[in-house]
C-alpha cells in the first residue's frame, strides 16, 4: 500500500451533515463530494451518449460500489476542539440559509485538517494525482459539509507531501490534469478507448464540466467572512435578491402566486416557468396573502427527485491582502421536466397526501437554456459584475 497526505486549512464554518452533534468532518463526507466532482468532469473525456452503465462502471473503478472495492480509503485527523455546537451571534443573521438547523456541530474556520489518502491497490500509475486534483477541484468550486454550495465548508490546500503536484494553479490548470489522468483511469476498464466528449443537446442530464455549459466569477472584498455572509445573506442581501429576482414581481409575473391563481380559476394547461428551481428542489415559498400560512402548508412544487441548486458559491481568501471572496459557478444542468404544482388535500394527513387531477398542474422548471439571461438575473442581484466577461472553465476543442 501506498499513501500520501494533503494538508488543509478551513475557510468558512464546516457544519457537519448529521444531526449527531459530535460527527465533525468524515472520510465519507470528503469521498461523497469527491465523487461530485468526479463525475462533473468525466464527460469531458467520454461520449457515453445517455449510457449510464458504462458511465456507473468507470466511476466504480474509483470509488467501489456494492459490487466493487475502491482501491483507496482516506483518514480524516484535526483537533477535535475546534469542534463547536450552536451559531454564534454573528451568524444568527444570516440562519435561514441553514434552514433554522442551528445547533448542527460545525468545526471553525481556520482549522488544519490532515486528509491521508491510503492506495491499497494502484490500478493505474497516477492514481494519487487523479485523487489529488480531484480534492484541488472541490476547494475550488466546493466545500465539505452542510449548505457548501452556499459557502460553507470551503477550504483550500496548503501542503501536501505528495511528489510533482502543483496547487494554488487556476481552475484550468487543475482540470487539463484531471482530464489526462481520467484517460489512464479509464483505459484501465477499455483498452480500445478513444478520448471525445460528451455531446451536449440541450441542457445536460446532471451537472457537467462542458463546452458553454457553465462560467464562473469571483466577486466581493471582505475584512472577514460574517461580513461576507451578511452581503450575500442578509435579509436585503444579494442571494435573497435573486430569489426573488428569479421569482418575478406583481400580479402577471410572480410565478407562485400565478400558480395559486391558476389552480383557484381551474386554469390548468397553461405552463409556468419556475426559473428558482435553479436554486434546487423542492422550492417552498411563505404565501403574505393566503392569511399568512406557510406556503408549504397550502400548496407544493412537487418533484419525484430531490436536487441540489446548480448555482454554487465558494469562499476563498487572497493570499496577499488577506480579504475574502466569493465565486461564483454556475452549471446548466437539468432539474426535471415532470415538476407538479399541487394544492393539498387538507382531508388527508400531512404523511400521506393526496392529489386530484383537478387540483395539479405540471410546470416547467427546468433552468435557463440562455446563459446571458440567467447573467441578467445575477447581475440585477449583484451576485455578478455587470457587463463582465465570462470566464469559460475548459475548451473542450483544446
Amino acid at each position: 500500500m501506498e499513501c500520501f497526505s494533503v494538508k488543509i486549512k478551513t475557510i468558512t464554518p464546516t457544519f457537519s451533515g448529521r444531526s449527531s452533534n459530535d460527527a465533525g468532518l468524515l472520510p465519507q463526507s470528503i469521498r461523497g463530494v469527491m465523487r461530485f466532482w468526479f463525475r462533473a468532469c468525466l464527460p469531458m473525456v467520454y461520449a457515453f451518449k445517455d449510457d449510464y452503465t458504462k458511465l456507473n462502471e468507470i466511476e466504480e473503478l474509483l470509488f467501489g460500489s456494492t459490487n466493487m472495492k475502491s482501491p483507496f480509503d482516506i483518514l480524516v485527523d484535526y483537533d477535535k476542539s475546534t469542534l463547536k455546537c450552536g451559531l454564534t451571534s454573528s451568524m444568527e443573521k444570516y440562519k435561514y440559509v441553514f434552514c433554522r438547523e442551528t445547533q448542527r456541530s460545525y468545526i471553525e474556520e481556520n482549522t488544519d485538517i490532515e486528509i491521508t489518502f491510503i492506495i491499497k491497490k494502484k490500478i493505474f500509475e497516477d492514481i494519487d494525482k487523479l485523487l489529488f486534483y480531484i480534492l484541488e477541484l472541490t476547494s475550488h468550486f466546493g466545500g465539505f459539509g452542510m449548505r457548501s454550495r452556499k459557502g460553507f465548508g470551503s477550504f483550500e490546500i496548503s501542503s501536501s507531501d505528495l511528489p510533482k503536484v502543483f496547487f494554488g494553479k487556476t481552475h484550468i490548470f487543475i482540470i487539463e490534469n484531471i482530464k489526462n489522468y481520467l484517460i489512464e483511469l479509464i483505459k484501465v476498464k477499455y483498452d480500445c478507448f478513444i478520448s471525445e466528449p460528451y455531446s451536449l443537446k440541450g441542457i445536460a442530464p446532471y451537472p457537467m464540466f462542458l463546452k458553454d455549459n457553465y462560467f464562473t466569477e469571483d466577486n466581493g472584498s471582505f475584512s472577514t467572512i460574517h461580513c461576507l455572509f451578511y452581503e450575500l445573506y442578509s435579509a436585503d442581501g444579494k442571494y435573497k435578491r435573486l430569489r426573488k429576482n428569479l421569482r418575478g414581481k406583481g400580479k402577471n409575473s410572480d410565478s407562485v402566486s400565478l400558480a395559486i391563481k391558476h389552480l383557484k380559476t381551474n386554469n390548468l394547461k397553461e405552463k409556468i416557468l419556475f426559473k428558482q428551481s435553479i436554486l434546487g428542489l423542492p422550492v417552498i415559498y411563505k404565501i403574505a396573502s393566503e392569511k399568512k400560512a406557510r406556503f408549504k402548508e397550502l400548496y407544493e412544487l412537487n418533484t419525484q427527485d430531490r436536487k441540489g441548486s446548480t448555482l454554487f458559491i465558494s469562499v476563498h481568501k487572497d493570499s496577499s491582502s488577506q480579504k475574502f471572496f466569493y465565486r461564483i459557478l454556475f452549471i446548466n444542468s437539468n432539474l426535471g421536466n415532470n415538476l407538479t404544482f399541487s394544492k393539498k388535500n387538507k382531508n388527508q394527513s400531512d404523511q400521506k397526501i393526496s392529489y386530484s387531477s383537478k387540483n395539479t398542474f405540471k410546470i416547467q422548471g427546468i433552468p435557463f437554456n440562455d446563459q446571458d439571461e440567467l447573467k441578467k438575473e445575477l447581475e440585477k442581484s449583484q451576485l455578478l459584475k455587470k457587463s463582465t466577461e465570462v470566464n469559460k472553465l475548459v475548451d473542450q476543442s483544446g
